[in-house]
């Protein structure tokens, strides 16, 4: 998939709508560089997941880096191919009881 394409993808679909149009380019130069690093590295992607995940992540920096700590901390509880959002489910379980406290 080329950037164009991945373009055309982000602005057809629904869930990258409610963004505005400064925020959307930088999404389109964080997702085209990061490809870029990971096809230079030989690592194999998948472009609509790399989309997501840089969404996710600029939108979202903070819950994010919560969750990535979480994963690393409970690494050995979770198989491999573990989704995110299994690992969310858990880690809004530790921030009700942190905010019960």
């Amino acid at each position: 998939m080329t950037t164009s394409e991945l373009t055309s993808h982000l602005l057809q679909s629904d869930y990258f709508l409610d963004i505005n149009p400064r925020i959307l380019q930088r999404l389109i130069n964080i997702i085209g560089m990061t490809g870029r690093l990971l096809r230079a590295n030989q690592v194999l992607f998948s472009w609509k997941r790399l989309g997501c995940w840089s969404y996710l992540v600029e939108q979202w920096p903070y819950r994010i880096t919560w969750i990535i700590v979480y994963y690393e901390d409970h690494e050995q509880d979770y198989p491999e191919d573990t989704e995110l959002k299994t690992l969310y489910d858990k880690y809004v379980l530790i921030i009700v009881i942190h905010n019960l406290i």
